[in-house]
């Protein structure tokens, strides 16, 4: 008898994510349950909310980070928002696990552009 297969996390698009969620009780609960690479996803979504609410960027679903980080050029934060970007795009598009002091590393970086944002201070 064959096993049953995996249970599969089903996410919402980014745009509904970044519209509707509360994305600070999405990485609070993939934190509590150890979901690092989740967390990072949820972060990510929650600093292009951010740069879209201050109107640094225009979020649309069709650009890439790139295109973002291109918006941001001008601006000093761009080179926070590159290195969080580094970090997403490595965990979580190249599949890596990373335990919870290496997620701890790139929770600081993702909380501390997340203030400036919301500060309005680029």
């Amino acid at each position: 008898m064959a096993s049953p297969p995996d249970p599969q996390v089903i996410l919402a698009d980014d745009e509904k994510l970044i519209r509707d969620a509360d994305l600070q009780a999405l990485i609070d609960q993939a934190i509590a349950s150890g979901e690092y690479r989740l967390a990072l996803r949820y972060y990510y979504l929650q600093i292009l909310r951010g740069l879209g609410k201050v109107g640094w960027i225009k979020y649309e679903s069709d650009k890439t980070n790139r295109d973002y980080s291109k918006e941001l050029r001008p601006r000093t934060i761009h080179s926070r928002f590159d290195q969080a970007t580094y970090w997403y795009e490595y965990i979580w598009y190249g599949g890596f696990l990373i335990d919870e002091g290496q997620f701890r590393q790139a929770e600081i970086l993702f909380q501390d552009l997340n203030h400036q944002i919301e500060s309005g201070h680029e």
